[in-house]
This record gives C-alpha cells, sequence and structure tokens, in this order.
C-alpha cells in the first residue's frame, strides 16, 4: 500500500499501446457506482457508469447521463456513439442492445465461459465483443482517456471485455456485507430527472440470491482467468478509509505520480470535471464535493430476523468475505 495516500499512480497504456480496461464488479447495491467514480477523477481515466444500459434502457427511455442531461441528448454519448457505430446508430445501437438482452446477463456468464473455453460456441458472443469494442475505443478517444471504466458489474461482461483483441482488462470485485445488500434492495430508489423512473425491489430471498450469483460468478469466473488483474476491495472498507484504499488500487494499476481525488475528514470525493456514467446508483449525477459515508442502516433498522435469515443463505461466502465477525 502506497505510505501517502495523497500520492497516486498515473494510468497510462501498456508498453505495447492495450487501451486499458477498468471493469467494477459485483452485486448491485454494492457501491460498483461510488466506486467507479472514485477511480474515474483518476488522471487519464473515464468512468462510463453501466455501459450495459446504454442501449438498453438509458438511451431509449432518456434517462439521465452522470452529467445531468439526458443520455439521448448528452453530446459526449452522441459522439461516441456515432463513432462507434456510424450515423445510423440510432437504428444499429437498439439492435445491440437487444443483442445483450438476449444471450448476455447475470446466469448466462457460465456459458460465456464455456464459450471461450471453446466448449459450446455462440458466435452471438463474437458480434457483442465487436460492439462492445467499438464503444471502448470511441469512449477513449472522444473522452481522451486512456483508462474506461465500465461498471456494468456483470461477470459475463467482463468475460466478453476479456475476447477483445488489443484490450487490457483489470478487474476489481466490490463486495458488500449481504445484509446491508439486502435492506438496500428494501429501499425505494428512483432514476434521477422528470422522466426517472422507479428502480426495482427486492425481497430478502431474491436479493440473497443475486447477491450470491454474481460474487460466486467473479470468483469463479473472473478470478480464475485474470490472476492478478483481478482484485477485491470490501465497500465497508472502502467507505471507512477512501483515500488509502484508492491509493492501494491505483499503486496496482498504474506507475507515476498523481492527485488522490479523496481527501478530508469526514472524506470528499473531489468531482472536478464532468463525468458521463450512462447509468448506476443516483449519486452518479453529483458534482463537487461528494460526502463519502458508509450506509450501515441495515444494522439499526432491519429486523433481526431478517438479518439472519440473508446471513445462513449466503453463509458460505460470508465467512469468505470475513462478514461473520460482530463488527466486521
Amino acid at each position: 500500500m502506497s505510505e501517502d495516500p495523497a500520492v497516486l499512480a498515473e494510468p497510462g497504456r501498456d508498453d505495447d499501446g492495450e487501451l486499458q480496461i477498468l471493469y467494477v464488479s459485483g452485486a448491485p447495491r454494492s457501491g460498483s457506482t461510488i466506486l467507479g467514480m472514485i477511480l474515474g477523477q483518476l488522471d487519464g481515466y473515464c468512468d462510463v457508469g453501466e455501459l450495459w444500459a446504454l442501449w438498453r434502457p438509458a438511451f431509449q427511455n432518456g434517462d439521465l447521463c452522470g452529467c445531468g442531461l439526458p443520455v439521448d441528448r448528452c453530446e459526449f454519448w452522441s459522439r461516441v456513439m456515432r463513432d462507434a457505430l456510424g450515423p445510423d446508430f440510432a437504428e444499429r445501437g437498439p439492435r445491440l442492445g437487444r443483442l445483450h438482452r438476449r444471450t448476455m446477463g447475470t446466469l448466462r456468464a457460465p456459458l460465456v465461459w464455456a464459450h471461450l473455453r471453446g466448449w459450446r460456441q455462440n458466435p452471438d458472443y463474437e458480434e457483442y465483443a465487436r460492439g462492445l469494442a467499438d464503444h471502448y475505443r470511441a469512449i477513449a478517444a472522444v473522452s481522451g482517456g486512456r483508462v474506461v471504466v465500465d461498471s456494468s458489474k456483470m461477470a459475463s461482461d467482463a468475460l466478453v471485455a476479456t475476447m477483445i483483441p488489443g484490450m487490457h482488462v483489470s478487474v476489481v470485485h466490490i463486495v458488500r456485507d449481504p445484509r446491508g445488500v439486502a435492506w438496500s434492495w428494501k429501499k425505494q430508489r428512483q432514476q434521477p430527472g422528470p422522466r426517472g423512473r422507479q428502480l426495482d425491489r427486492h425481497g430478502i430471498f431474491a436479493a440473497a440470491s443475486r447477491w450470491l450469483t454474481y460474487n460466486a460468478f467473479a470468483d469463479l469466473l473472473l478470478a480464475p482467468r485474470l490472476g492478478n488483474r483481478f482484485r477485491r476491495v470490501r465497500y465497508e472498507d472502502l467507505l471507512r478509509d477512501p483515500a488509502v484504499v484508492t491509493a492501494d488500487l491505483a499503486d496496482w494499476l498504474g506507475a507515476r505520480s498523481t492527485t488522490n481525488p479523496v481527501s478530508g475528514r469526514p472524506p470528499l470525493l473531489s468531482v472536478g470535471r464532468p463525468t458521463h456514467p450512462v447509468w448506476g446508483n443516483p449519486v452518479r449525477t453529483s458534482s463537487g464535493d461528494v460526502p463519502l459515508r458508509l450506509d450501515d442502516e441495515w444494522r439499526s433498522r432491519m429486523k433481526r430476523s431478517d438479518r439472519r435469515m440473508v446471513a445462513l443463505l449466503t453463509l458460505p461466502y460470508l465467512i469468505r468475505y470475513r462478514y461473520t465477525r460482530r463488527r466486521s
């Protein structure tokens, strides 16, 4: 870990010129949006939020970009979509979204892995990989960034990204206490903006199942494939000392020094330039100094019976991620 949290590593391409993709994996409601925002403020990094949602549903529904404009009216995304797909992007893009809906997603990660192993070939994965590559290159060109931060979370999308020639993919796997995740799923949330829709809500069984699925696939499919390009971070550690964790991640990623975007007590994330996360937690539209606060409301407000049930359902990984201690 870096001795001085204010000194970080500056990103860059590999020596052979490969574009770097930093993929944030993990279960929904685990802090991937705020982690992507933090990493996106490093010099040369461009945070695009959950890229899978660009064509479904963000573009079609006019959901807000992180810059505050609807995605279909954001100049950044208009340039990216045109560069990636050409002048007929409004027709080609939704087709790519339908391809993702039909062939990708959380539960299909083992099928993508089987395709990579040569056991069950599916040309749809190759087609989606080409479309994803076009978008990554366009994002880098339009933003001027050298590292694209994609917080799509799903192991299937990360596996497809590793298929793309000329891409150096690293994965940060963020995990959160499943009881905190289950509590978050019970709360009503809404996408920002006048057309913002209510986000889905889940009960404790569905929330625990999703938590297990996302994290197990990251452990079993992504970690072995990526080796030392895979790093796990706990949400609780990140929010308790974000400057130090950010410094540690940046040291893992890069080479030369730059400024830590997190500072102060209580810690603040300095969002000093326009950002364009296309989907994720509503906090993505924040700018200026953004407070970073650990959300552990579940400890005082969640029913004890619900906490015990979630712990029982997720026990193997609860132990693996060190959430069995009383104040983990």
